[in-house]
């Protein structure tokens, strides 16, 4: 099944707008190295790691796994499920998987980015860049848990999943205004930045608190769940 999911996904426009948001997103943080001096590989870290979260990767997220969810309506599928022996929620968590797992490979090819980039601009040490390279993919978990239960909510009807993409882009965009203030480990969002400890070269120690970020996320994990279940909820 998971398979099968993947497959659909061959040759389709959506793996290229992805490559294209990885390279814009790229593109900005050299940018914005270069005009705060030298580009670093830790200044470019930080970069890619704020710019994912404020920018690109939960949108990015609810892009990928509403428009494969989203493939059910488009392809008429929903009403299979109908005369064979697979229940929609089962399929749905299907989708949820591999939405997650193309968020991991999306930090993937982030960290793949900044090894390429700074290996021709730093002396970058192997445990540096693994170092930040976990950092990256655990953040990403996080983004991804930050925006399931708008996924969830917004894939219920057709091309609904559009409506939670603008609601993701804006809802990543107002934690700007939150990482640096008091609420950065409540907004589910910047909960993120206390899980991996980041620190930020040119605005300072951020205030984060590394226990209330887990308990922030897991609340959100918890509330997606029950989402889940009351929307899939089966009729007898």
């Amino acid at each position: 099944m998971y398979f099968s999911e993947l497959y659909k996904l061959k040759r389709n426009s959506i793996l290229v707008l992805t490559f294209s948001i990885i390279i814009v997103l790229g593109g900005i943080s050299i940018i914005q190295g270069k005009a705060s001096g030298e580009v670093s590989f830790n200044s470019l870290y930080e970069l890619l790691i704020w710019n994912g979260f404020s920018l690109f990767i939960p949108m990015l997220s609810a892009l990928f796994t509403g428009y494969l969810i989203n493939l059910e309506f488009t392809n008429d599928t929903y009403k299979n499920y109908m005369i064979v022996p697979i229940r929609m929620k089962e399929i749905i968590k299907v989708k949820l998987f591999v939405g997650f797992l193309f968020t991991e490979v999306t930090g993937v090819m982030v960290s793949l980015f900044l090894f390429v980039t700074c290996f021709f601009m730093d002396t970058v040490s192997i445990l540096d860049y693994i170092h930040a390279s976990i950092n990256i993919l655990v953040f990403y978990a996080c983004c991804y848990v930050a925006v399931l239960p708008i996924i969830i909510l917004c894939t219920k009807k057709e091309n609904g999943y559009l409506a939670g993409v603008g609601i993701s882009f804006f809802y990543s965009f107002c934690s700007i205004f939150v990482a640096n203030g008091k609420l950065v480990s409540f907004y589910p969002i910047t909960a993120g930045l206390g899980v991996i400890k980041y620190e930020n070269s040119v605005s300072g120690q951020i205030p984060y608190n590394t226990m209330i970020s887990f308990i922030s996320l897991l609340c959100v994990a918890f509330t997606s769940f029950v989402i889940f279940r009351l929307v899939y909820k089966e009729k007898n």
